[in-house]
């Protein structure tokens, strides 16, 4: 439903007593007929249907099972709730936003582990490029980017030897 204050900006409320009509928005989804509209709710019409039939007490689809299951252990395993689960209407960042973000966090990582494990920020590049999946060289470059940018003052006693 669209926002009074906002047409372009989606606001969603979830009515536990409306009409299920969630298996023909799989179909569509997996018959690849699906709109845009379709995928935009097709994360929350997955929660409607797990929250719905647990509260019932009746039986979850062993995919649905699993799709959750696979969404709680990226967040267990460090990813944002609002990155696993797609809103309806959240604008989705651009690639150079995500890449800016990426790569502040991997500096904000490394000069943590750097600074609390008492080790060289080369050793805490290789770890943090493995939580963030990404390769050594991609991580350093993205702690140079902020270390650039934000000088000594954050990094004092994270030192490349």
């Amino acid at each position: 439903m669209p926002d009074e204050d906002d047409p372009r900006k989606l606001v969603l409320a979830w009515d536990p007593s409306a009409n299920d009509d969630l298996d023909e928005l799989f179909a569509r989804v997996r018959d690849r007929t699906s709109s845009k509209e379709d995928h935009a709710f097709f994360d929350f019409a997955m929660l409607d249907r797990f929250i719905s039939r647990v509260y019932r007490g009746e039986q979850v689809e062993p995919w649905i099972l699993e799709w959750m299951a696979d969404t709680c252990y990226k967040v267990l395993m460090g990813g944002a709730w609002d990155e696993e689960i797609i809103s309806p209407g959240k604008a989705d960042l651009p690639p150079k936003e995500k890449r800016y973000q990426r790569d502040l966090a991997i500096y904000c990582d490394a000069t943590n582990l750097a600074n609390d494990e008492h080790i060289a920020i080369t050793d805490a590049l290789q770890v943090v490029s493995e939580w963030h999946s990404v390769s050594y060289e991609t991580a350093r470059a993205a702690y140079y980017r902020f270390k650039k940018q934000l000088g000594d003052r954050v990094s004092k006693k994270a030192e490349e030897p």
